[in-house]
């Protein structure tokens, strides 16, 4: 499953070259409360298959209209931890160690979703690139409905299994990227703070 995975990614990514830019997802402003922040996958997003028409709708010719009006994919979800900041009383020099440790988060966060990005929205683009030859030849006679509808209905349902892939891939690096945090983090504490900060972020997922 996960070399079928990076070979979906690598394979969206190429489409993606050209088509997709890359913004920066829910970007926390420079003021101290919002430095400590965390990102979770949007969930309802990543479970979001409004984009994908029924076969019905793709010979009708009203299939992909919302993609095109334009959609963001991979929507994550920021979360302060500051309040558990707060309880580690920690030192100037722990604050300047431990906001490294939290951009570095941001960043590694960013970046998952950004790949993501671009490989749910350049798999898409294939997947319209694969259904137009098929209405193509449904609009010129050249092939009945039943027919177009029976090359259509695999074509979705291979997207949907793609997506899905795409979406486990997401959440686990985004708990890689967590981990990371929570290892670096711990680094730049003393025994009584870690014991704390494990307490605390034990309740957070």
């Amino acid at each position: 499953m996960k070399t079928r995975i990076l070979a979906l990614a690598a394979l969206c990514l190429t489409f993606a070259a050209g088509i997709v830019g890359c913004s920066d997802p829910a970007a926390p402003s420079d003021a101290t409360d919002d430095l400590y922040v965390v990102y979770k996958a949007d969930e309802a997003d990543l479970i979001d298959f409004s984009e994908v028409p029924t076969s019905d709708a793709v010979l009708a010719g009203t299939a992909f209209l919302k993609q095109e009006a334009g959609r963001e994919f991979g929507r994550l979800i920021p979360r302060t931890w500051l309040h558990i900041i707060r309880e580690l009383n920690l030192t100037d020099a722990q604050k300047e160690a431990i906001k490294h440790c939290f951009q570095a988060h941001r960043e590694c966060a960013q970046s998952d979703r950004e790949t993501y990005r671009a490989a749910r929205a350049a798999r898409f683009e294939a997947l319209k690139s694969d259904i137009a030859p098929i209405k193509a030849a449904y609009d010129s006679g050249a092939i009945t409905k039943e027919v177009a509808k029976a090359h259509i209905e695999p074509l979705l349902a291979d997207y949907r299994e793609d997506v899905k892939a795409l979406n486990d891939a997401l959440r686990a690096q985004l708990i890689e990227c967590l981990a990371a945090l929570r290892e670096c983090v711990a680094g730049n504490l003393t025994p009584e703070q870690l014991a704390i900060w494990n307490e605390l972020t034990s309740h957070e997922g």
